[in-house]
């Protein structure tokens, strides 16, 4: 797994930590069980912790996108440069070739 895949698998636990967070503090509304206070931060927690795993997640998604887009570029110009330095060699061949048949 890329490093690109595993930051956007991050970014989802975090989204989904943030969801469980709400959830839970939805039904400790409705239903206020005896340990209100305890479901309340709990469902608080994991809201805080799932929005830090997001953000930081698409941070190094983001990051790990451009990285790869960068190497791409660079793969793709060096291979240009090389069919530019094939395509002199061969003109210089060639040159070479007709100048023996000249001769």
């Amino acid at each position: 797994m890329g490093n690109q895949s595993r930051m956007l698998l991050r970014a989802m636990v975090g989204a989904y930590l943030i969801y469980l967070g709400g959830s839970l503090i939805s039904n400790v509304v409705k239903e206020r069980p005896e340990n209100f206070i305890l479901f309340a931060a709990a469902g608080v927690f994991f809201i805080a912790v799932g929005a830090v795993i997001l953000i930081f997640g698409m941070k190094g998604y983001l990051k790990a996108k451009k990285e790869n887009e960068e190497a791409e570029a660079r793969e793709i110009e060096e291979e240009e440069r090389r069919e530019a330095e094939l395509a002199a060699l061969q003109s210089t061949v060639e040159e070479k070739e007709k100048d023996k048949l000249c001769e």
